[in-house]
């Protein structure tokens, strides 16, 4: 198969109802439904961000917190549509998702019916769908990655300032938007390097002209490449200037941008982040959800070894890929989404070469040549085995998505927050709507760990982070303690740990409904009372022991009356 082959399949949309049919689907799985879940705590803090770009005008990178600007600049321009809100943020995720399916498919001019295969697949990943339901920055770091792909290629079709402009936004868009594009960046182009290398050695023996061959790949004929890459290099340069000096508003922050990966290097490799994981977590994982990219692993090393040039390509590109992020110790899921792509290709190279006679008589079946009926035959099988294994994807997808979205057995759920969350926030909100004053009403959020309240609570005037202060035990308590006290009966709302619930109690003066109610998975219960008269009891009963993506509601509430509590 010739990676630079135009193949004879309708590229445009309008021409291609099958292309519209898969986007179709594709966004069905990404849209539908789409709130029903409760604000992550990375959404909160994105909310935050989003919130700091509208007060200061622009993003305020720091190079050990939360990543680059890009993405935030998309969910702002997400809001500016859609107005704020969790549906505009995940929305633009969805069409990033959407998006990446689209240039997927579009390789096909490179790639064939391998990019349609690899299309099919990402469309029903669980994977992808899942984390297209959040405001994450993966999906657009896959379609940047995607993106740059394309104009790789491109390039190396018909070098121009047009691809190379390309390689050279989209590597600059991708630090923009993550720290590990170096790992992207290095797989690639190294993979890239070495599949050549293997291709010259299947012609030429000698050093030297094997030497020759890769130098030519990279300067060009008459060393003509070598402008366009110096082209790429200025204009990447430029596009990661203006995201990092805070669109030129403040050109001495350009700096952080290399600061950023001394801290990302420790996160990443220190074991002291939390999010570390055993060696094999990816294996888990794509053993668990996903199936035919997991079929790319297997099939990987026959591909690097008899595979036609692109699949030897792919096949050490994603194994590389794979490889880097095993070695990492800091793991979070959803990154995975990084790996599954290269191995989609991986598993269609497999699916296309198995019509083929060499993969054939390299595998298992011996024959002497290649019949019409054995043809005929493989294409059937792989047919087959396609529909099987997107079937199969589509079955855990739509149960992962749809039905055990926030179920805390499963390893894509992660540090993802409660039902109890949106139960608070319909309870507030409802309070309202029918006393718009009440957003004036003061609400103290002590819990050590409070996102992504900061962003949910944002409309509200006066909410206060407090952290509580233990009981000092002495007959006059220091003046913090009084402050607090006050604080306290001054409340309408108090939230916090509940290893504090009983200072609250001991404090309060007026009558409140009290509940318990759980953050996420991995953090302590907490409590949240709420005063008696804004908020009915009767008025509560609807979040009590609601059942929601695989879990239910720990908040049942009942009253609390201080009336002969001695303080």
């Amino acid at each position: 198969m010739n990676i630079i082959r135009d193949f004879p399949l309708r590229r445009s949309l309008r021409d291609n109802p099958g292309l519209w049919g898969v986007l179709i689907f594709a966004g069905l799985l990404r849209f539908l439904f789409l709130t029903i879940k409760s604000p992550h705590f990375d959404e909160g803090v994105y909310g935050f961000f989003v919130q700091e770009i509208w007060r200061r005008g622009f993003f305020a990178y720091d190079p050990s917190n939360f990543h680059g600007p890009s993405y935030y600049y998309a969910i702002q321009f997400a809001e500016q549509i859609f107005g704020r809100g969790i549906f505009a943020f995940r929305f633009i995720s969805g069409v990033f998702s959407l998006l990446s399916i689209y240039y997927v498919w579009r390789l096909n001019k490179f790639f064939g019916e391998v990019a349609i295969w690899a299309a099919l697949a990402l469309t029903v990943s669980p994977a992808a769908i899942f984390y297209s339901r959040y405001a994450m920055h993966e999906s657009l770091f896959i379609l940047l990655q995607i993106l740059f792909v394309h104009h790789y290629f491109n390039f190396k079709n018909k070098p121009n300032s047009s691809s190379a402009s390309g390689m050279g936004i989209y590597a600059a868009l991708l630090f923009a938007t993550k720290e590990t594009t170096v790992i992207f960046l290095f797989c690639f182009l190294v993979s890239a390097l070495l599949s050549e290398i293997l291709e010259a050695l299947k012609t030429q023996r000698s050093y030297r002209a094997i030497t020759q061959s890769v130098y030519k790949m990279i300067v060009g004929e008459n060393k003509e490449n070598l402008k366009w890459i110096v082209l790429s290099l200025v204009v990447g340069f430029a596009v990661l200037f203006f995201f990092f000096s805070g669109e030129g508003a403040e050109p001495l922050r350009f700096g952080d941008f290399f600061r950023a990966y001394s801290f990302w290097t420790k996160t990443g490799t220190q074991h002291a982040s939390g999010h570390e994981k055993p060696f094999n977590y990816w294996f888990i994982l794509l053993a668990r959800y996903e199936w035919p990219a997991f079929i790319g692993v297997l099939v990987a090393p026959v591909l690097i070894f008899i595979g036609s040039k692109p699949a030897r390509f792919f096949g050490l590109f994603a194994l590389a890929n794979l490889a880097a992020y095993t070695v990492i110790p800091y793991k979070t899921p959803w990154c995975i989404l990084g790996i599954l792509w290269p191995l989609y290709f991986l598993t269609g190279f497999a699916m296309v070469e198995m019509r083929s006679f060499k993969f054939v008589q390299s595998t298992a079946l011996r024959i002497e040549a290649m019949t019409p009926s054995v043809h005929n035959r493989s294409k059937f099988i792989s047919g087959f085995l396609t529909l099987v294994l997107c079937l199969i994807s589509l079955g855990m997808a739509i149960r992962l998505n749809f039905f055990h979205f926030q179920d805390s057995t499963e390893p894509y759920v992660y540090v993802q927050s409660s039902h109890d969350i949106n139960a608070i926030t319909d309870i507030l909100n409802g309070r309202i709507q029918k006393f718009p004053e009440d957003l004036n009403m003061t609400i103290l959020v002590g819990m050590k760990t409070t996102w992504p309240f900061p962003w949910t609570l944002a409309n509200f005037t006066h909410v206060l982070y407090r952290e509580i202060l233990p009981d000092s035990g002495a007959a006059d308590p220091i003046q913090a303690l009084k402050d607090q006290r006050l604080l306290f009966e001054s409340a309408d709302v108090i939230m916090v740990d509940q290893v504090d619930e009983p200072r609250v109690e001991q404090a309060i003066r007026q009558k409140f409904q009290k509940s318990r109610f759980k953050l996420r998975d991995s953090y302590n219960p907490c409590t949240i009372f709420l005063n008696a008269d804004k908020f009915k009891l009767s008025e509560l009963a609807f979040v009590q022991n609601l059942s929601v993506g695989g879990e239910t509601s720990a908040m049942v509430f009942s009253s609390i009356d201080p009336m002969g509590v001695k303080p």
